[in-house]
């Protein structure tokens, strides 16, 4: 019908038509497809499983044997359904090792075994030569059909060039990188390209078959029914001999033949396409498998009598009819099914013999050590995949050519199959060993080649040597499990514990960075193994890798290090690999060996402890990934929310766990289900905690807890607590019946509560009105007491002129104003404490600065009482707000020399540990315990000695103060007194001494001698009240100082001059003017820095920054003269020259 030439043509513009998809599939960005369309090629890449067998003797197989052949599509059907724990196991694991092949898969689950890999792989290559050689006859019995010139052609010539052809094009498409656990996008997308090709070239045939040869389905049934021969093939209630055996084939061959490894494990970027995979190809198969029907029927039909191939009907039946296109399009089909085939298989057996059994040879070699060595493999890699292809070739010589396809391809699924118990136990049970999966892959394979492979081309072979390859299956399958589960419970394994391999560990030699990362380099590229090592330690581009290249390496790092490798070589040749490395740099073999061991010996022990915990506890623990899907559970979790058997498995969403526990509760219409099952995912995506209790339809109750982890995923807890409900429901009942007892008397209080509120209410308002007030009233409160004070401070300068009466009433009027002006102060300060509006300025205060000033402070009041005040200073630094502390201490010392009759008073800091503690100690008449707390309360005071009134009345406030002071600057106040030993005041800070910032007091002045006299000094004083200057000028005066006095700037402005030496200026001046302004352009007027003093009430410490700043000293409202005299003599003893 064709010429050769036209069918080369045709096979080579369909090829070229697949490397161009495969090119542009292994460049196009992955953020370009949708994930719709991903899970779409993932799942048409699983059919390479069908292949020419599928698709030519498929229809072959049923018209010998009836439904026999539907057994190679029902077996991977239900591995896809019901065998998803399984896959997901096998896909976690290739996914977090970067396992390469089903060789090495195995060979990491027991121990990397090499001579495992080996096995496997040698298994693997024979087994894939006669499906290989199938596909080479499925094409070239095509070819000789459909040519009109079949007499010219050569078979074996032919299957030659096909071979090395089909090898060519699997050496681009999958063998241009070294690295086999990369993904092949290009390849899959190329080979879903094939699957669809297929599918639409078999239904094609199918179609017209079914309504132009039988007249549509019906004509279908009437003609199997008509004829005995169809009804013996297709009546469903007949299954042939093996069916179950060779069901057993297909199941074992979607897991184990390498291709379906390579596209369903290592090819897998999401877990998501698995999932979806598991309908998307089931469904797939079992529309080839309704197709075969037709085909089979409209053939037997139309070639009956005739000598027919029935392999061949998707040919010959188009053919028949004479259309050419029809004919031309199955022909494709059969092809894209046969290159498919070939390329994904020969891909991946590359990658396992260049792993498993040439790198090895190279390495013994020592060939490993070049620095070309991965370009070296990469080449290896591609001449395996033409060896295996005239392999291949070769079979198909010795096959006798009556073979039918179907017979070809189960030999292979015959090979596979041994596997299979090594895949399965080796997920499931965890004794399984090294030693039995060996003697049972043997044994095995043994029987598969002296019952199956040699028979089949060897024609001489003995008939007692020959096997029904159903039995043979058998055979070898059962042996092969016998040994594996009674070796591995018969051999026990001597290895270390893992507290003994850390014990050990502590002899060896560390491996350094720079050892693994020189190994790597020498297989992958060092651009690559920088770009990984980089991820892997969390290194900032700025880090650069000699900085660390003689580190030494973690466990961490070393194992990161084997699986990179693994991911081009293969884990046992990449475990060769890495003991070999280390021994080159200074380990003996021993060391090495014991370094790898104890990587994985770790990271299993720690994998077997989590286990075992997790399922020895009886509340349910289930954990999801990032991607919100189920990556680990325990048996109670299981057990306590009842789910049957497959339900759970690894990877499942849990979206869809959840929903099913709702609707198998019926909670709900399905709107509120979906609400709930919102709600939790919600959680989930956002990472918050959330508590939530379930009611089941047989009683329990369950708490569910859920949280989120560090690095993504959620963990939930379930918890039965059911007796907890039941106590709770008896103490809810128990409850019920006080209730009514109980509301009668709330019904009482609520009357009693509402009036207290009400109370409490007009309370708080007048407080806050209180508050209010004195916060506001400073200024007006302290302006007539500071005159007041300034004249009887007058008074007191010439108290021995005046007669003795007059002078005790001058003493006793200066008394009271001063006990009215502590009043007033103390009760401002409170107010503004209990307001808020006193905030700490954190700063680093100066102890022996501090002390100093309080040195100076209290001398004079010292001499006074004839005490003596000894101040003992340290030079350390506190972390406090100077002026709240300075003002503390100022009244604890005041206190302290108030009450104290004779002795003295001793200020001093002590440092323990990392604080320092200022101490006030004094000779007074103590404190008994019963006081020593009411003492810090509003308005307490000792009594004290009525002789002595002047002294002995405190307000009861300023330790009142001085606790809320503390508790701002979380510095703890301590008392410890007896009666009649004298008391203890301590202040604690914490330390603050390495800052090297210059430390700071209440006010930033330098200690110096103060002169006894002001005799001649000229001062201006400023105050828009002439009452105050009044009596400041009476007082100054009396002090020997020349006094100018003004109400306002331009009267101050007037009065200074030259001889003028300090200024003292009331803050508040009236009319929206103030002291610090007006004192600045004082001196600007003079021409010089005059010193400053500015008069107030107000203690803000935005008023004291900016006096700071300026250089000016605050004395407060209402002015005591002895404060003032003191604070002169500072100003006098600072001033230049």
């Amino acid at each position: 019908m064709f010429s050769p030439q036209f069918i080369a043509l045709i096979a080579l513009a369909y090829v070229g038509l697949l490397f161009a998809l495969a090119w542009i599939g292994d460049r196009l960005p992955q953020d370009r497809l949708s994930g719709r369309t991903r899970t779409v090629v993932y799942s048409l890449s699983l059919a390479v499983y069908c292949t020419s067998w599928t698709f030519f003797g498929a229809v072959g197989s049923a018209a010998a044997d009836g439904w026999l052949f539907a057994t190679i599509y029902i077996g991977p059907i239900l591995v896809l359904v019901l065998g998803h724990d399984l896959m997901h196991r096998i896909l976690k694991l290739s996914r977090e090792q970067r396992l390469t092949s089903i060789a090495d898969f195995i060979a990491h689950r027991f121990g990397k075994s090499r001579p495992l890999a080996v096995l496997v792989t040698l298994a693997a290559v024979l087994g894939a030569i006669p499906y290989i050689a199938l596909q080479l006859k499925a094409v070239t019995n095509g070819v000789v059909i459909i040519t009109d010139e079949p007499q010219r052609l050569s078979q074996s010539s032919l299957a030659l060039v096909l071979a090395m052809a089909l090898g060519a094009f699997s050496i681009l498409f999958g063998a241009r990188r070294l690295e086999a656990s990369e993904h092949h996008r290009g390849m899959v997308l190329a080979v879903a390209f094939e699957s669809l090709v297929k599918l639409l070239a078999f239904g094609a045939v199918a179609l017209w078959a079914l309504y132009a040869l039988l007249d549509g389905p019906g004509g279908l049934v009437r003609t199997i029914a008509g004829n005995a021969d169809y009804r013996e093939l297709f009546m469903p209630d007949r299954l042939p001999g093996g069916f179950w055996v060779q069901t057993l084939l297909g199941a074992a061959a979607i897991l184990c033949l390498p291709r379906q490894f390579q596209v369903t494990f290592v090819e897998n970027e999401r877990t998501d396409d698995l999932n979806a995979a598991r309908w998307l190809f089931p469904a797939y198969l079992l529309g080839f498998t309704l197709l075969v029907v037709p085909i089979t029927v409209a053939g037997l039909q139309r070639f009956a009598g005739q000598s027919a191939n029935a392999d061949m009907f998707m040919l010959s039946l188009p053919m028949s009819a004479d259309l050419p296109l029809l004919t031309l399009l199955s022909f494709v089909g059969g092809f894209s099914a046969a290159t498919g085939m070939v390329i994904v298989a020969t891909v991946a057996l590359a990658t396992m013999v260049s792993n498993d059994l040439i790198a090895p040879l190279l390495m013994q070699l020592k060939i490993h050590r070049s620095r070309d060595f991965g370009r070296l493999l990469l080449h290896t890699r591609r001449v395996t995949i033409l060896v295996l292809a005239a392999l291949s070739w070769l079979y198909y010589l010795a096959l006798p050519s009556a073979d039918a396809l179907a017979s070809i391809g189960l030999m292979a699924f015959a090979a596979v199959i041994q596997f299979a118990p090594a895949l399965v136990f080796g997920v499931y049970w965890r004794r399984a060993s090294r030693e039995g999966v060996m003697a049972g892959l043997m044994l095995g394979l043994g029987s598969w080649l002296s019952l199956i492979f040699v028979p089949s081309i060897v024609s001489a072979w003995p008939e007692w040597g020959r096997s029904n390859l159903n039995d043979a299956v058998l055979l070898g399958l059962s042996l092969n499990i016998a040994a594996l589960v009674s070796i591995s419970l018969w051999v026990r394994r001597r290895r270390p514990t893992l507290p003994m391999l850390l014990g050990r560990r502590d002899s060896l030699r560390p491996v350094t960075v720079g050892e693994l990362r020189r190994l790597a380099m020498s297989f992958i590229g060092r651009e690559r193994v920088d770009l990984a090592f980089a991820n892997a330690m969390d290194l900032g581009p700025e880090t650069g890798f000699e900085k660390i290249e003689a580190k030494p390496a973690n466990a961490e790092l070393v194992g990161f290090t084997e699986r990179l490798l693994a991911g081009c070589i293969g884990s046992a040749s990449a475990r060769t690999v890495l003991t070999a490395g280390l021994r080159r740099s200074g380990m003996d073999a021993d060391e090495a060996l014991a370094l790898l061991e104890q990587t994985s010996s770790a990271i299993q022990f720690n994998r077997d402890l989590l286990e075992a915990t997790l399922d020895h506890i009886s509340q349910g623990v289930s954990v999801v990934d990032a991607d919100l899907r189920l990556v680990s559970w325990n048996r109670a979790y299981v057990e306590l929310l009842g789910y049957p058997p497959g339900m759970v498995y690894l990877g499942r969403p849990v979206e869809e766990l959840i929903r099913f526990n709702l609707e198998r509760e019926q909670r709900g219409s399905r709107a509120e289900i979906e609400s709930a099952i919102d709600r939790r995912m919600h959680h989930m995506r956002r990472g918050t905690s959330y508590l939530y209790e379930r009611r089941h339809g047989d009683g329990r109750v369950i708490e569910i807890r859920g949280n989120p982890m560090p690095r993504g995923g959620y963990v939930t807890t379930y918890t039965d607590i059911t007796s907890f409900k039941q106590n709770e429901t008896e103490l809810k009942s128990a409850y019920e019946t006080m209730e009514q007892q109980v509301n009668k008397r709330t019904r009482e209080l609520r009357a009693t509560m509402q009036a207290l509120e009400i109370a409490k209410h007009d309370a708080e308002q007048a407080n806050r009105s209180k508050t209010r007030f004195l916060a506001a009233a400073s200024h007006d409160l302290l302006q007539p007491l500071n005159a007041a004070r300034l004249f009887s401070a007058n008074l007191g300068q010439s108290i021995d002129r005046l007669p003795p009466e007059e002078g005790r009433l001058v003493r006793r009027m200066d008394h009271s104003l001063g006990v009215a002006e502590e009043l007033l102060s103390a009760l401002l300060d409170i107010s503004r404490l209990d307001q808020g509006a006193l905030q700490p300025k954190w700063t680093r205060v100066s102890a022996a600065k501090l002390l100093d000033k309080v040195e100076r402070q209290f001398s004079a009041l010292a001499e006074r009482r004839d005490l003596r005040l000894r101040v003992r200073a340290c030079r350390r630094h506190v972390r406090a707000d100077a002026r709240l502390l300075q003002r503390v201490l100022f009244n604890l010392v005041n206190n302290a020399l108030r009450y104290t009759r004779a002795g003295g008073v001793l200020v001093g800091c002590r440092v323990r540990g990392s604080v320092l503690r200022f101490e006030v100690w004094d000779t007074g008449p103590g404190i008994v315990p019963d006081e020593q707390e009411r003492i810090f309360e509003e308005f307490e005071r000792l009594a004290g000695d009525a002789e002595e009134p002047e002294f002995d009345q405190g307000l009861g406030l300023g330790l009142s103060i001085c606790r809320r002071i503390c508790r701002m600057l979380e510095a703890p106040l301590e008392l410890k007194s007896r009666p009649g030993a004298g008391s203890l005041f301590v202040v604690s800070l914490r330390l603050d001494d390495g800052d090297g910032h210059p430390a700071q007091t209440a006010e930033n002045a330098p200690t110096a001698r103060s002169p006894s006299s002001f005799e001649g000094m000229e001062v201006l004083c400023l105050d828009d009240d002439r009452e105050i200057l009044d009596g400041m000028q009476m007082l100054l005066e009396r002090w020997g100082c020349r006094v100018r006095i003004a109400a306002n700037r331009s009267d101050a402005l007037d009065a200074v001059g030259e001889e003028t030496g300090l200024i003292i200026a009331d803050y508040h001046l009236g009319g929206g003017d103030d002291g610090v302004s007006a004192s600045a352009e004082l001196r600007r007027a003079a021409g010089r820095e005059i010193p400053v003093l500015i008069l107030t009430a107000d203690r803000e410490d935005e008023l004291g920054d900016l006096l700071e700043a300026l250089g000016y000293q605050r004395l407060f409202k209402p002015v005591k003269p002895a404060a003032l005299r003191a604070l002169m003599r500072h100003l006098v003893a600072s001033r230049p020259g």
